[in-house]
């Protein structure tokens, strides 16, 4: 299953059979993009270490306090997609400002997570 999720999350990175680029995509929008998929899955990874903590409830509304592994995967497979959707509907002068927001905002939860104590196991 996890194997399966971690597949799925490169699918908007690229696909041979499928073009999903759209107008005016350069290499530093795929870049971006990169980037964005692996501080999330880094962010996905200190989550999952949420029940290791008895005394720590995760505090995305959108999760729950005491989320299962398939709902955490699940919650960051759907932003990978809807952060790269948006991207990918924005105009090319705004783009490169949401993905830079999105990296920081998901840099700011590593940080926060790592503070708590919680570990990044892969």
């Amino acid at each position: 299953m996890k194997i399966l999720i971690a597949l799925l999350l490169l699918i908007p990175l690229g696909s041979s059979a499928y073009d999903f680029t759209p107008k005016n995509w350069t290499q530093e929008d795929t870049t971006f993009e990169a980037i964005y998929v692996v501080v999330t899955l880094i962010d996905m990874k200190t989550t999952l270490d949420i029940k290791n903590h008895e005394e720590l409830n995760e505090t995305n509304v959108f999760m729950g306090t005491n989320p299962s592994d398939e709902q955490i995967y699940t919650y960051f497979a759907g932003a990978i997609l809807t952060q790269y959707l948006i991207a990918a509907w924005m105009p090319q002068k705004f783009r490169g400002v949401w993905q830079g927001f999105t990296i920081g905002i998901e840099a700011n939860d590593i940080d926060s997570n790592l503070k708590l104590g919680l570990k990044i196991k892969f």
